[in-house]
């Protein structure tokens, strides 16, 4: 049997597919600066700061399942989705920018305050990434039953993960660690 026909709104493929900027941004930051900044720039061990992020990965793997179970059952006025979307957005701006700005003194909190701060913050940016990005992945396929229109949604919510995380990595490298005379070794002078 077929499923319905059912064409969506640009404007409704266009807010779904924007709603993947968030991954993008953590992603590519998680992936390219997380452990660069906190090893390089604020000095914590390697070998904390890998554990830091594969205790994270740990709760992630745990957590994932679970909010989608939750999500899956949930009911109330709003869906099964949205709920988490809103209630996941500011906590997760504010555990991600905590997370890039440590409260901790550097210099006075040492190895294990700077390793709790990094365990932490990380555990909570991943923590409320997952409130939002596993009911917005579930939600795409809710949206309609059309193969083709799902099809549309994969791709524009992937175009926008692409655009997020390469607007990323060009602010990163860009502006926070373009080289600089300041900082040794990052000199375009030192060839």
């Amino acid at each position: 049997m077929a499923a319905k026909s059912t064409r969506l709104s640009i404007g409704v493929k266009f807010f779904f597919g924007a709603g993947q900027t968030a991954e993008g941004i953590k992603t590519c930051s998680f992936g390219t600066f997380l452990l660069f900044y906190y090893n390089q720039v604020l000095g914590l061990s390697a070998d904390l700061a890998g554990l830091a992020i594969a205790l994270s990965l740990l709760f992630d793997a745990v957590t994932d399942p679970i909010a989608g179970s939750v999500s899956d059952r949930w009911q109330g006025p709003r869906g099964r989705r949205h709920p988490f979307l809103y209630a996941s957005a500011v906590p997760l701006g504010l555990c991600f920018y905590l997370l890039f700005d440590p409260w901790v003194s550097i210099d006075g909190a040492g190895q294990a305050g700077l390793f709790a701060w990094m365990l932490t913050t990380t555990v909570l940016t991943r923590g409320t990434m997952t409130l939002y990005h596993v009911p917005h992945m579930a939600l795409g396929a809710e949206l309609s039953e059309d193969y083709d229109e799902r099809t549309v949604l994969v791709a524009i919510r992937h175009f926008f993960g692409a655009l997020a995380f390469i607007g990323v990595y060009a602010l990163g490298f860009g502006y926070y660690f373009s080289p600089s005379p300041l900082v040794s070794g990052l000199s375009s002078d030192n060839r």
